[in-house]
């Protein structure tokens, strides 16, 4: 054993002791018992381990640490994380000279030991969660190595000036300290700070001193909900890069915080008493990334565009949910929203979410002119068209639109879209053709009660999600378009419908694996009725019908059940006819041996105004949807099973 250097004995849950001599164990380097949660304390001969490096006691039982503990001084890293029992630690923990890690996150300490200032090697102090702990010893101020202390969920009320007077300290967290109500001036003395996180805090007032840490890079201050201004000279801070400001009650921003030249990131979100941004802001170089969603802010500077490496701008200013009327959101959020003549010079923005903006009107197509832009989000506005130019937006995936109703119609599409939604955009007529959309997955048309068409359907070869429940005036003409080039990878499918397709066994199935043959696919078909007025405020607001699951039972006992993915909850009580497609990868297919019990149930809770009316399955086995020639001259019998769901939508009214 004198050769041991590494011992591993992590999650050994019944381990309560460890050998009484370990005197054999000389040259051990590291000893890990994390997990052991059965563990009590360390045998005296500890003291004989001489080598030591890395003792990890993380998530054990030990109530108290020996105090011969001390003479392991080749110690450099000490864990007892979530040692729940631990309330107190030894006067000589000071003598672990070459103690560079203590981490004690999630214990009952009441104190630390006066002789924690002597741990002059020391680097990391990590304190988080130690909820009893309200004070830190003077004698923290001699941590001359010390670069980060983490103090986060404790009971501190103040930052004392021997923790304000730690020269090289680069990393400060007190976020969740919610006792904690001021920064004292004495901050500025952290001359080396680059981190420091304040979330969650009491605090009201930061103090101008604040702005003297030239190489703070980090500023966090989420959820201080008392801080309503920042420093006037914030703008001081040229090395920093981000600034999170979430859930304060800010009114307003310095006009000097476009001196930030090397920011990148500002997070306004729910700042909502702050209602315009500075101009300043458009002089931000760095800035990549702007979020104030739900904000009081309406529009942009005029200047916003000079802000030439923006990628993300999000400014969402409600809790947006399916089932929101726009119209009556209007007198709530100030006046409507007008994107400045500038904004379409942010030529390198590839995200933009704008929802319930209260925007009006005609998207001008200067839009083109974002060339980056992947993600656009304008859902739940009231703008009624959208730029004839869009489909020169080359890079755009996500085109999302929900809950539009004004939109009346959607313009040629550029062929790298991946994702449309325009469900809930009642007064849409007309999509253009959208058989150059090679790369689109998922179509969200549920509610569109005046679409007509969607020309170029039966071509998108990688689609899979198609919704367009309640879309009761196109949908014949949709069924019609539902070709086998389509139908073939669709895994989600919702059209207005009251019939099972064909060769569907309407009960429970009984799985019997064929000789030679995969299963490859379980398909399951329900129709549902929907009745809006009934069901709760919650599930109406949803996106999905909820509580609609297939099950697999194996002698009488559920091994697996899922949730069908049915996307937009149709504002009609008519009948709407729901396909899902579980491919071989998928658990419900994986799972299945010889004997199991396929069937549908309905959760109890969501069954108010969900009626399933009825449902089918069907096994899909290796050969039975493999061919993909034309079938139009075969006999029925040897039709592909996509084939056959073709003929039944195109046969149905």
């Amino acid at each position: 054993m004198s050769s041991l250097v590494h011992l591993n004995l992590r999650q050994c849950t019944n381990l309560a002791s460890f050998p009484k001599d370990i005197t054999g164990m000389k040259g051990l380097r590291e000893l890990i018992l994390s997990g052991c949660s059965k563990f009590r304390g360390l045998p005296n001969d500890v003291r004989s381990l001489k080598c030591l490096i890395e003792l990890l006691l993380d998530g054990t039982a030990i109530v108290e640490l020996p105090g011969y503990l001390c003479y392991l001084t080749q110690l450099e890293v000490l864990s007892l994380n979530n040692c729940n029992l631990l309330t107190e630690l030894p006067e000589c923990i000071g003598k672990l000279s070459s103690l560079k890690s203590l981490s004690l996150n999630q214990t009952k300490l009441e104190v630390l030991p006066e002789s924690i200032g002597s741990l002059s090697s020391l680097e990391i102090l990590s304190l988080v969660h130690c909820s009893f702990l309200a004070t830190l010893p003077d004698s923290v101020q001699n941590l001359k190595s010390l670069f980060e202390l983490r103090l986060t969920g404790t009971s501190l009320r103040e930052l004392s000036p021997s923790v304000c007077s730690l020269p090289y300290l680069r990393v400060l967290s007190a976020g969740q300290c919610r006792s904690l109500s001021l920064l004292p001036v004495s901050i500025e003395g952290l001359a080396s700070l680059t981190e420091l996180h304040i979330g969650h805090t009491s605090i009201t007032h930061i103090p101008d001193q604040i702005c003297s840490l030239k190489f703070i890079r980090t500023l966090e201050m989420n959820n201080c909900k008392l801080l309503t201004s920042l420093p006037e000279s914030i703008g001081k801070l040229s090395n920093l890069t981000t600034l999170w400001i979430i859930g304060t009650a800010i009114k307003q921003l310095p006009e000097s915080i476009g001196g930030l030249e090397n920011l990148s990131w500002l997070n306004l979100n729910e700042c909502r008493e702050l209602d315009r941004l500075p101009d300043s802001i458009g002089t931000l170089r760095s800035l990549r990334i702007l979020t104030m969603e739900e904000t009081s802010v309406t529009c942009l500077p005029e200047n916003c565009g000079m802000l030439a490496n923006l990628r993300v701008l999000k400014m969402k200013k409600v809790k947006v949910m399916a089932g929101v009327d726009v119209s009556t959101q209007d007198d709530l959020h100030g006046p409507v929203s007008v994107l400045p003549a500038s904004f379409c010079e942010l030529s390198l923005l590839e995200e933009f979410d704008a929802r319930a903006c209260r925007i009006s009107g005609q998207i001008p197509d200067d839009f083109v002119k974002l060339s980056k832009l992947e993600i656009l989000n304008l859902g739940n506005n009231s703008f009624h068209t959208l730029p004839s130019t869009l489909e020169g937006l080359c890079f755009l995936r996500e085109l999302l639109l929900r809950h539009c109703e004004k939109l009346r119609s959607l313009p040629r599409l550029p062929s790298t879209l991946e994702m449309i939604i325009c469900a809930d955009c009642y007064a849409l007529e007309s999509i253009c053709d959208l058989s150059n959309l090679y790369c689109l997955q998922e179509l969200q048309l549920a509610n569109c009660y005046q679409l007509k068409d969607v020309p170029g359907l039966e071509c998108l070869k990688s689609l899979r999600r198609l919704y367009m429940g309640g879309c009761t005036a196109c949908a014949l003409a949709v069924k019609r378009r539902l070709s086998t080039v389509t139908l073939r990878n669709l895994t989600n499918l919702s059209v207005p419908g009251c019939e099972i397709p064909d060769r569907f066994t309407q009960e429970a199935v009984n799985f019997t694996p064929q000789r030679n043959l995969a299963i490859k696919n379980v398909m399951v078909a329900v129709v549902i009725s929907v009745d809006v007025q009934k069901l709760g405020d919650i599930y109406a607001k949803l996106p999905n019908i909820m509580g609609i699951q297939a099950q697999i039972l194996r002698q009488n006992t559920s091994i697996f059940s899922t949730t069908l993915n049915l996307a937009g909850v149709p504002k009609t009580v008519e009948d709407q006819l729901y396909l899902c497609r579980f491919k071989s990868y998928n658990p419900m297919v994986l799972l299945l041996k010889g004997g199991d019990i396929i069937q549908m149930t309905q959760k109890f809770e969501a069954a108010d105004g969900v009626e399933l009316k009825k449902w089918g399955i069907f096994l899909v086995f290796e050969n039975d949807d493999d061919y993909e020639g034309d079938e139009d001259s075969l006999p029925l019998t040897q039709q592909s099973v996509t084939q056959r769901l073709a003929r039944f939508f195109l046969s149905s009214d």
